[in-house]
């Protein structure tokens, strides 16, 4: 941020959209993910979301792959009444080959992946290991800590 004054007030000047859109997204990915294995029951999913307070997870399979299970998964499942949430596994209801960004990646870009694709979270990738997840939130919190202050909006 650059700092102007104003009034004989030196205050920050808002981020434009370009400088927002190229914010780098590495400060603002999960690095610690949830992982529950394909194989799990979605119930064992359920409480383990419950139990982290998350929207996701990574579930594992073959060979280091992985697919994520959301919270929107679930509800669908459950809206077409197609569940039994003790005997249904992860893997059957889990999204396989998400759609994933890279570390290097700016905030602008997941934000427009997302917004495209009806999304909410991205796994992200670093050489093609995964070594986090970005969610809506995380890119909403990139915003409001770019917002100007109360103190300078007043002041504009």
């Amino acid at each position: 941020m650059q700092h102007i004054s104003y009034n004989g007030i030196i205050i920050d000047k808002m981020l434009s959209l370009i400088d927002f859109y190229n914010l780098p997204l590495k400060q603002y990915v999960t690095n610690s993910v949830i992982t529950i294995q394909s194989k799990a029951s979605v119930h064992e999913a359920v409480e383990l979301m419950s139990q982290k307070n998350v929207g996701c997870l990574v579930a594992l399979y073959e060979n280091n792959r992985y697919g994520i299970l959301t919270e929107r998964d679930i509800i669908k499942e459950y809206a077409m009444e197609l569940y039994d949430f003790q005997e249904q596994t992860v893997g059957d209801i889990m999204t396989v080959s998400p759609i994933v960004v890279q570390i290097k990646d700016s905030v602008g870009l997941a934000f427009e992946i997302m917004n495209k694709n009806k999304i909410r979270h991205l796994p992200v990738l670093e050489d093609e290991k995964l070594v986090g997840i970005v969610s809506i939130r995380d890119l909403t919190r990139a915003l409001v800590e770019n917002l100007p202050s109360k103190k300078e909006r007043q002041s504009l």
